[in-house]
């Protein structure tokens, strides 16, 4: 009964926006908060790697294939470049259900017979699909199925299909769905991709599995030559032609898109790196990649300086201020109302807009539950006397 309930209600908003202009804060108000609160505007402690990268797509892009591998290549995979013949079909679905009477049957058939005679005379072949096609999916495209491969359709549509020429209407195509009437649209040939259109696929396909197989090899040599060599990168790098890159600072919680990694971040703060600062073994940041890393440089963490915070804590303490000030001016309107102030006129004094509600229940969605919670706890209205009521939601803002 309780949830049933309803109240009908106006309110009134003041905005902390709207005060934010008459707000200042003073550098030295600044400069107080920043020291009382300097724990929050510690920066993390960061770290700054170096490290070699052995990937399949790096050592990819180091291979040229010749044109005689290329031209192997395309003849031993010729098979993969054609492409097969396709046809482009329309047809006119007359729909028989196997549990039909003889009768019945008999009347599909004249009727799929009446349709082919009107096809075959010359009608309109769309138009009729439209009208007598039992197939929805194809019967407002005027029966248009696209193009069709070998094997796509049951066996007697698609013998007749393949059969046919171009621009030619079969007769009746008795199937498991009925009878069919076709009309061969469009014939595209088998061809065979040239090899000039397929030899930037040749390069990325025979780049990609010799580089595999490189990769498989330097793999094991990287982690002997970096286990070997603990000390330092450089012996695997001229071993194995790779590069040594540095990263960007990064703290615990990451950085950049490198640094993101979380096997690059905890590799980076483990022991045997920051502490022992030895090399870390191979990582696999994904399929065929792997990063080996070494410790370069680290900072402490510290507090951010005040300059590179100033402007956030202005604003923390506008906003604070701002909040305050309105906090301020609802309990003075409220003050007003609960002396016989009536809400319309102090909010045209205030230039404010009333927002009017009715039949309100307790488990509205839309009004803030805050505005609709006070609305309930007040007092019921008396020989027609409005009660009144304060609320102030999460942004600061009051309403009354």
């Amino acid at each position: 009964q309780l949830m049933n309930q309803q109240r009908n209600f106006s309110y009134m908003q003041i905005l902390v926006s709207s005060v934010s202009n008459q707000v200042k804060v003073s550098d030295e108000e600044i400069k107080q908060y920043y020291q009382k609160h300097l724990d929050e505007y510690e920066e993390a402690e960061k770290v700054k790697v170096e490290y070699i990268e052995l990937s399949v797509e790096l050592l990819a892009k180091g291979l040229k294939p010749s044109e005689k591998e290329l031209t192997k290549a395309y003849n031993d995979q010729k098979d993969k470049f054609i492409e097969k013949e396709k046809r482009k079909v329309s047809h006119i679905l007359i729909q028989l259900d196997d549990t039909s009477t003889d009768d019945e049957k008999k009347k599909v058939k004249v009727l799929a017979e009446k349709v082919l005679t009107k096809v075959k005379s010359g009608g309109n072949f769309s138009e009729l699909a439209k009208t007598y096609s039992d197939d929805p999916g194809s019967k407002e495209q005027g029966g248009d199925l696209g193009y069709i491969n070998r094997g796509e359709m049951v066996a007697e549509f698609e013998n007749a299909v393949f059969k046919m020429i171009q621009g030619e209407i079969s007769g009746l195509v008795k199937t498991e769905y009925g009878y069919h009437i076709i009309k061969l649209t469009e014939l595209v040939e088998e061809t065979t991709k040239s090899f000039e259109s397929v030899k930037s696929q040749l390069v990325k396909s025979i780049q990609g599995q010799e580089a595999e197989n490189i990769f498989f090899e330097k793999s094991e040599l990287l982690t002997n030559l970096v286990f070997e060599n603990s000390d330092s990168l450089e012996p695997a790098a001229n071993e194995l032609e790779l590069k040594i890159q540095q990263s960007d600072w990064f703290s615990r919680a990451g950085g950049n898109a490198f640094s993101q990694q979380p096997k690059i971040i905890s590799t980076s703060f483990s022991d045997v790196v920051f502490k022992n600062r030895l090399n870390s073994e191979p990582i696999e940041t994904s399929t065929n990649k792997l990063i080996v890393l070494r410790f370069k440089d680290s900072q402490p963490a510290k507090n951010k300086s005040l300059e590179s915070v100033k402007k956030e804590i202005r604003a923390t303490l506008k906003l604070e201020k701002s909040k305050a000030m309105v906090r301020v001016q609802g309990l003075k309107l409220f003050k007003e109302l609960s002396n016989g102030g009536k809400l319309e006129d102090i909010a045209k004094k205030e230039k404010v807009s009333v927002v009017n509600k009715t039949d309100i229940m307790r488990n509205d969605t839309v009004i803030p539950n805050i505005i609709v919670s006070s609305v309930f706890k007040s007092i019921k209205p008396a020989n027609g006397k409005a009660t009144y009521s304060k609320a102030i939601l999460p942004s600061g803002d009051y309403v009354l």
